[in-house]
């Protein structure tokens, strides 16, 4: 750290003894110059406590500063206290190339996993490490949500990603085989009995699928036959224009399977104009299902029992370590078949931990090493 060199002090006696008033001058440079070498040293050290209140600090990656982090941070919309939340999870996880990480969504979930565990086992009061990961899952949203475009290169489909191929108004789900700028080739289309679609050469169909960078996008093609792959035979297919980004989720969504029971919820009202008051009435019958996919913003479920577009439903579940966790949804699409209802539902009212317990789980943070 640096200090009052003797150079100064000869400075400092040569203004005194020709002009008191240049004297003062000189100390207060030399006090700013000190404050600023003391602040820059504890900013290259990381001398700051994580946002969990441990005692530990976090040293800084090489070649990161702050404005490196602004600069990856300025696509995303996010507030200065996002900013500062960011920071903590790349210099948590040692991240010298946020520009990088945080438009590869594979990449940032790893660290933004690291930064979760660091809460989890940092954190000595549970109410501010739900507080915590609240403002992480937030955060971790946004960037995902952010409509932020990938270059031509990267927002092309990759290998052995999951895909939808459009023809004639159907829809086939299929996985792609090989992809370079033009050429995309999957696995052949099948109908619902299993059997090959046929196409005629030259057919224009979409392709649905996402990018690295968990980016949705749309690409128009045209089918041009049937080719050899190391998977097998595969369904070949020339772009005939850039992709185009669809509009994205606000919170990432994951497909799962899991036992649910809900209740039926009324808006109950009494009183009449300034004086009128609003009660929400759980009705005591239950009915089971199984959520289908589930995100911090509500989730599909598959249930035997009839139900309206439109109704409110208090819904339980259990998630991850056997977790409880109950939220208040309202129903927007409701589809019934022989095989049963399959209804979608927008939450209203997720209780802070139950928020945390969702998100884990889609993030799957609590998964693996």
């Amino acid at each position: 750290m640096p200090g009052i060199t003797r150079m100064h002090l000869f400075l400092l006696q040569y203004f005194v003894e020709d002009d008191p008033m240049q004297a003062r001058i000189v100390i207060i440079a030399i006090v700013v110059i000190v404050a600023i070498a003391i602040v820059s040293s504890v900013i290259r050290k990381g001398g700051g406590k994580g946002i969990a209140g441990g005692s530990g600090g976090y040293a800084t990656p090489k070649g990161y500063n702050s404005f490196i982090l602004r600069r990856a941070a300025a696509p995303y919309g996010l507030d200065g206290e996002q900013v500062k939340l960011l920071d903590y999870v790349f210099r948590n996880g040692n991240v010298s190339d946020p520009v990088r990480i945080i438009r590869d969504s594979s990449a940032l979930d790893r660290h933004f996993k690291r930064a979760y565990r660091s809460i989890k086992r940092d954190s000595r009061d549970e109410v501010k490490t739900q507080q915590n990961l609240a403002k992480l899952y937030v955060l971790r949203n946004a960037i995902e949500a952010a409509p932020v475009e990938d270059d031509i290169t990267s927002s092309m489909p990759a290998k052995n990603t999951q895909a939808v191929i459009n023809c004639d108004s159907d829809n086939y789900n299929v996985t792609i085989y090989f992809s370079n700028n033009r050429t995309i080739i999957t696995e052949i289309p099948k109908n619902t009995v299993g059997t090959s679609i046929k196409v005629n050469s030259g057919t224009i169909v979409n392709l649905t699928y996402s990018s690295r960078s968990n980016n949705s996008y749309s690409l128009t093609c045209s089918y041009t036959g049937i080719e050899k792959t190391e998977q097998g035979a595969g369904f070949r297919l020339n772009s005939t224009g850039r992709p185009k980004p669809l509009r994205k989720r606000q919170t990432r969504r994951r497909q799962i399977d899991i036992r649910c029971e809900f209740f039926f919820v009324q808006l109950q009202q009494s009183g009449n104009g300034k004086n009128m008051t609003s009660k929400l009435i759980v009705s005591p019958k239950k009915f089971s299902g199984n959520i289908r996919d589930i995100s911090a913003g509500g989730c599909s479920i598959k249930t035997p029992a009839a139900v309206q577009a439109a109704s409110r439903l208090k819904i339980n579940c259990i998630v991850g370590n056997n977790e409880q966790i109950s939220v208040l949804g309202q129903v927007i699409r409701s589809n019934r078949s022989s095989a049963g209802t399959v209804i979608n539902v927008k939450f209203l009212k997720v209780p802070m931990r139950a928020f945390n317990s969702i998100n884990t789980l889609v993030f799957g943070f609590n998964e693996g090493k």
